[in-house]
């Protein structure tokens, strides 16, 4: 006779672990301001997208799950309008044409004193340069070249800044690479030719969107 209700409890005590409890009910909102990383300009056409990860009767569901998207207006703002459940976590990525994407984690917690988030964002704009080192005018056999672009590696999938030495008559080589844009992107690079080195120092625009094209023939 003590059998069921041993059992009872045991199911009382995994309900409470595992969450069996009613979903969370009512209408949540992000909104999402954005503006340009370095100007502070509003950006429009951003597309944003929300996803979430759940508890549904006390099991995860590991996978991420479209909640809702939205696109900035001309004021640069967008807004996502969903459903309170049990979230885990919310997962916000932002992508546009020219422009570097991101992705943001949001705490569920930030919710339980309010039902609005208001974000303001930046997207930083992007570019393609092409690299060409050329020793357009051969002299010996230890010409060489020592190049490097002076950009400083942050968040985004840019340009290596790293050396970069070539050696010889025939030098011709060429590298694409993204490049954060609506800045100057400076560089140096060394010559060596009848035994002395020269060192020079410039910088090249890129607008976003360019396709550039940084040539030194040497």
């Amino acid at each position: 006779m003590k059998r069921p209700i041993l059992i009872l409890g045991i199911w009382t005590a995994t309900c409470c672990l595992l969450g069996c409890r009613p979903e969370p009910t009512g209408q949540l909102q992000i909104q999402v301001q954005m503006h340009h990383a370095d100007l502070g300009t509003d950006v429009p056409n951003i597309h944003i997208e929300l996803e979430r990860r759940v508890l549904a009767d006390g099991i995860l569901n590991g996978n991420y799950e479209a909640v809702a998207d939205a696109v900035t207006d001309e004021s640069g703002m967008a807004i996502l309008d969903f459903q309170r459940v049990n979230a885990l976590d919310y997962k916000l990525s932002s992508s546009g044409i020219h422009w570097f994407s991101r992705v943001d984690f949001i705490n569920p917690d930030i919710f339980i004193d309010s039902e609005v988030l208001s974000l303001d964002q930046v997207m930083m704009p992007s570019a393609t340069v092409s690299i060409q080192l050329i020793n357009a005018n051969p002299f010996q056999p230890d010409d060489a070249i020592e190049f490097r672009t002076l950009n400083i590696p942050g968040s985004y999938p840019t340009c290596s800044n790293s050396w970069e030495v070539h050696t010889g008559m025939e030098v011709d080589v060429q590298r694409s690479c993204s490049i954060e844009a609506d800045r100057y992107l400076p560089f140096t690079y060394r010559v060596y030719r009848d035994s002395e080195w020269t060192e020079n120092l410039d910088s090249l625009y890129i607008a976003q969107g360019d396709s550039a094209s940084l040539t030194i023939a040497w």
